[in-house]
C-alpha cells in the first residue's frame, strides 16, 4: 500500500488536465473577447474589464498548473527510485 501511494501520481496528473481544460476554455473565452470587441461597438471600459477578468483567472490556472507540474518533478524521481528498488527487492525472492 506504501508502495502504491509513493509511485501513485495518478492524483497530480488528473488535476494537471483538469487544469489544462479550464485554461482552454478560458482562452476560447479570450480569443472571443477580442474577436466581439473587433465587430461590434461596445463599451471599452466593460471589453477590458471582463478581458482582464479573464486573463487573471487564466494566469492562475497557469501558476496551478506550473505547480503541479513542479511537484510531480520534484516527487516522481524519488517515488520511481524506490518503486524500482522495492520492484528489484521483490523480483529476488
Amino acid at each position: 500500500m506504501v508502495q502504491a501511494t509513493l509511485c501513485d501520481c495518478a492524483e497530480l496528473d488528473v488535476r494537471q488536465a483538469s487544469l489544462a481544460e479550464e485554461m482552454e476554455i478560458v482562452s476560447e473565452l479570450i480569443r472571443q473577447c477580442i474577436e466581439k470587441n473587433t465587430v461590434k461597438v461596445q463599451n471599452q471600459a466593460e471589453y477590458l474589464e471582463r478581458y482582464e477578468r479573464h486573463t487573471r483567472r487564466y494566469e492562475k490556472m497557469q501558476k496551478q498548473y506550473e505547480g503541479k507540474a513542479t511537484q510531480k518533478r520534484a516527487e516522481q524521481p524519488h517515488q520511481c527510485i524506490r518503486c524500482d528498488a522495492d520492484r528489484t527487492i521483490g523480483n529476488a525472492y
